[in-house]
């Protein structure tokens, strides 16, 4: 094992993934020279509706699709004759038209992040996006500057690397980059930009930029993104360096290291482990503490996405009840699993199933130990086939974001799974829609790593959660599964659609499927036969995501406008009852005032007034107008809001001014939240009480008392029948206003005294508390 610990020592494995980095560019760079000297017999020339960025572009995509200009621009007019007759549109058309289909060209390989050049290339893509046109030239020649820009961040150390996000706001703001263009051309690549989750995805990245992107910044990203995938090369390293020392005299831990080493390898091809377990490889004794090296066992198609708890200084610990054990967390595309390490038992391993249909819930809560509520960093897990919540606790010094990371991706993985229930998908369309989470969960752990981003309420980068969480998501699913989803289950011969549109889409905005991003990586979730038979359905998907988009457009309208209204609630929060009540009481201050009215007037303080308005609800309700009272209501408040919004002139809202009630010190807050908790208590055991009564009552525990209550009841049963309900309300009113009058109030008093006094006499049903077992083996 010193051999091991030297090997670490002298050669970690950030080195392999310089290394490794350097390769791939390497190789990319000859890629594009290749290309570019396949491509020189044709010559390039200048489009003269375009910019100088713009045919800097159109150049370089040219040389990446070994095609001259002049034919790329023939080739987009002949498949686009009428977005040629659209002078203002022609140049940002003809450059999405080469951009997508250089892209979609240098996407084929699977080390295209690492290529330097190519990062440079899509992000100049979106500068010209946003300038293609040749009348833009004015704002061309203060940007093109920006094309011989090198950033040379290679070193760990460097402080271009550390602190990006803070130098970006350094960088001439001309080269930068808006909303509009990312979203325009980073979809084009799934493993950068989603179309559900782009606008989030910029905004993450622009949120230290004042919404304008930065090439740092870009650049940051998509190295982070590809740091994500590493796993195949690194692993293939240092099974390199095992066999180099296989055969060294006493080494026998190194074998075994070997052989997990070995194991991890083949497990990864055989199980489709996913790219994420990167982060174990952070050290040796990670990976050797692995459950991939402990028997554990995944189903077909079934990816690993995340896992936790295998560092000492890192513990997860499952909380049942009041007992808490040790573990290891994994998170897969199907489940979670949860390792318990229990001295004397062995390793026990119990599997919580997000694939089944079983009410299940995720969300975060607070725990401690012998169950007491101390701490916010814990995910509580609670479905139907449990008898009790499960709470993964992850403790940490610092805040909880390594909670919080755990809530998102685990949501993420449910709501996918729900999708797939929902509309009922086939093996390709699932593995597709799991193919979605999983680049979607890739992107969010690198924004997470790179910026330490953590997003609001509406701006999380993950899909399916953000449908979830977004008001009108249910139609962002339904358009997304009309888009993608349902295609995939058809053929182009069944769709309503010519061959020459499908060879028209396919030539121009053609958008591989993730699942298909996911294949060129080199993580399989079906057969490579299974993933290029559904290829050819891409084109077509992106001739058809205008509903999407509408869909799209309209939900994040709603949202902004649930943020707004969310922000002004945030602002008009009181604390304290008394604050709260003193509120509450002048917003109803005129309902108040009316409800006091009508009770002076029960109370017969001024006889003739009193009289006056009995008189009116006699009337009101002989006449049958009682039954128009609550229309009239409705008609005169829709009256009011219509002239303050047509009439009234748009005037400000006024502000509500609420005298505060005199301020109380901690412990007078004290009293008066016992004395308000005392006073709860009191009416729950009065409310009780007259249960238990009602229950001797009615099981004629006191029969003189049945006997009277049950002929009360058979003679309101037969009232009820013959009298007219409009000759019941006015006995109704009459009594229940007149019982004050001088005439009634002596016998009403008489009244209330005799029914007390009844109501004292009649006993309480028995009750008896049962107590648990209190000699109960606790769990």
């Amino acid at each position: 094992m010193g051999i091991v610990e030297t090997w670490v020592r002298e050669k970690p494995i950030r080195t392999f993934l310089a290394r490794l980095s350097q390769r791939r560019a390497e190789a990319a760079a000859a890629y594009i020279a290749a290309s570019s000297a396949a491509a020189a017999s044709d010559g390039d020339s200048s489009i003269p509706q375009l910019s100088s960025i713009a045919n800097s572009v159109v150049s370089r995509c040219s040389r990446i699709l070994g095609i001259a200009t002049e034919k790329l621009q023939q080739s987009f007019e002949n498949d686009f004759p009428d977005n040629c007759k659209e002078q203002n549109t022609y140049s940002r058309e003809l450059l999405e038209y080469c951009c997508h289909k250089a892209l979609h060209e240098v996407t084929t390989r699977p080390d295209y992040l690492a290529d330097k050049n190519l990062r440079r290339l899509m992000f100049d893509m979106m500068m010209a996006w946003e300038s293609p046109g040749a009348q833009d030239e004015f704002l061309v020649n203060n940007s093109t500057a920006c094309n011989s820009l090198e950033i040379e961040d290679e070193d760990e150390g460097s402080i271009f690397y550390a602190n990006s996000t803070r130098l970006a706001v350094q960088v001439d703001d001309k080269k930068t980059v808006g909303l509009s263009a990312f979203a325009r051309i980073a979809p084009s690549c799934q493993i950068i930009a989603d179309l559900v989750t782009v606008h989030n995805l910029f905004d993450a990245l622009t949120c230290s930029s004042g919404g304008w992107l930065h090439f740092l910044v870009y650049d940051k990203y998509l190295k982070s993104l590809d740091s994500q995938h590493d796993l195949d090369d690194d692993l293939g390293e240092i099974k390199k360096f095992m066999l180099s020392r296989k055969g060294a005299g006493g080494c026998g831990p190194l074998i075994a290291v070997y052989a997990m080493f070995d194991s991890l390898i083949s497990t990864k091809r055989s199980n489709n482990v996913s790219f994420l377990i990167h982060r174990e490889l952070q050290s040796v004794k990670g990976i050797m503490q692995s459950p991939l090296s402990s028997g554990f066992k995944l189903e077909a198609g079934e990816c690993i996405l995340a896992i936790e708890g295998d560092r000492p200084i890192h513990p997860v610990l499952q909380h049942i009840g009041i007992s808490a054990w040790p573990g290891r967390l994994v998170l897969t595309t199907h489940a979670l699993y949860f390792q318990s390490i229990r001295v004397g038992y062995g390793d026990k391993i119990v599997k919580y199933d997000l694939a089944a249909d079983s009410n299940q819930v995720i969300k975060r809560d607070l725990t401690g130990p012998l169950g007491v509520r101390l701490f916010d960093k814990a995910v509580m897990y609670k479905s139907s086939t449990l008898t009790e919540p499960i709470y993964f606790d992850f403790p940490e010094l610092g805040g909880p974001s390594r909670r919080d990371y755990w809530l998102a991706i685990t949501r993420e993985v449910l709501q996918v799974n729900r999708f797939i229930r929902k509309f009922n998908l086939g093996d390709v369309q699932r593995a597709e829609a799991l193919s979605k989470a999983i680049l979607g969960i890739l992107r969010y752990s690198a924004v997470k790593e790179a910026f330490h981003v953590a997003p609001s309420h509406f701006k999380t980068t993950l899909t399916f959660s953000l449908a979830e969480k977004l008001p009108k998501g249910d139609m962002v699913l339904e358009a997304l599964y009309k888009n993608y989803f349902q295609l995939l289950e058809s053929s182009l011969s069944h769709l309503e659609i010519d061959e020459s549109t499908v060879d028209k889409l396919s030539r121009t905005h053609s958008v591989p499927f993730s699942l298909y991003a996911l294949s060129r990586m080199g993580l399989l979730l079906k057969r490579k036969d299974e993933i290029e038979k559904e290829i050819s359905f891409c084109a077509v998907c992106f001739g058809v995501t205008k509903s999407l988009e509408a869909a799209l457009e309209e939900s994040i309208c709603y949202s902004e406008r649930i943020e707004s209204a969310r922000a002004t609630v945030d602002q008009v929060k009181v604390e304290g009852v008394d604050a709260n009540l003193a509120l509450m009481q002048e917003l109803l201050f005129p309902f108040i005032q009316v409800a006091k009215l009508i009770y002076s007037l029960s109370q017969w303080e001024d006889p003739l007034k009193s009289l006056l308005f009995l008189a009116f609800m006699l009337y009101t309700i002989q006449r049958g107008i009682v039954g128009y009272m609550m229309p009239f209501g409705f008609l005169v408040f829709a009256v009011v809001m219509l002239w303050h919004k047509y009439i009234g002139g748009g005037k400000l809202l006024e502000v509500v001014e609420v005298k505060p009630p005199p301020g109380k010190n901690a412990v007078e807050q004290i009293l008066t939240l016992q004395e308000a908790i005392s006073k709860l208590e009191d009416s729950l055991q009065a409310a009780n009480i007259a249960l238990l009564k009602f229950r001797a009552v009615l099981f004629a525990s006191v029969p003189k008392a049945t006997e009277v209550v049950a002929g009360i009841l058979i003679a309101a049963a037969m009232f009820l029948v013959f009298v007219p309900s409009r000759h019941l309300l006015l006995m109704v009113v009459l009594e229940m206003y007149t019982r004050e009058m001088p005439l009634r109030k002596q016998n009403t008093e008489k009244f209330r005294r005799r029914i007390r006094e009844w109501w004292a006499r009649i006993p309480a049903a028995p009750v008896q508390m049962i107590r648990p077992n209190e000699n109960k083996k606790k769990r």
